[in-house]
């Protein structure tokens, strides 16, 4: 993410938590975002998850190792990758001509920065 980003990044966060009522929760839709987001959290001294609960989309290395470790929503990637190349290789053997619907589940990790208790894991 470059300093442009990163500066609108502290903005939003900033300006929306000084509207009524402030904000709860982030959810970051990428981990730059999440990564992001606890930076400036941090930086402004802003509580996580006390005041504010910290969720990323996508599991990644130092998601575990933050304090206080980050709530993730993890995607099965090699299944993801699997079923791609097999759509592709019948798409291209002739096998496949009309478009697929695939779904793939993901996991929600429950750590700290949710708030949450273990035993709302899903």
């Amino acid at each position: 993410m470059d300093a442009g980003g990163d500066a609108a990044a502290e903005a939003a966060i900033g300006k929306h938590m000084k509207m009524k009522g402030g904000i709860d929760a982030i959810f970051g839709l990428y981990n730059q975002a999440t990564i992001k987001a606890y930076e400036v959290l941090q930086n402004k001294n802003i509580s996580v998850p006390e005041r504010v609960s910290l969720i990323g989309f996508d599991d990644f290395a130092l998601a575990s190792t933050l304090r206080p470790s980050i709530t993730v929503v993890s995607q099965a990637v090699e299944e993801m990758a699997r079923a791609a190349t097999r759509l592709l290789l019948q798409h291209m053997s002739g096998e496949l001509t009309a478009p697929q619907q695939v779904e793939i589940g993901v996991r929600l990790i429950v750590r700290q920065s949710c708030g949450c208790t273990a035993t709302a894991r899903v």
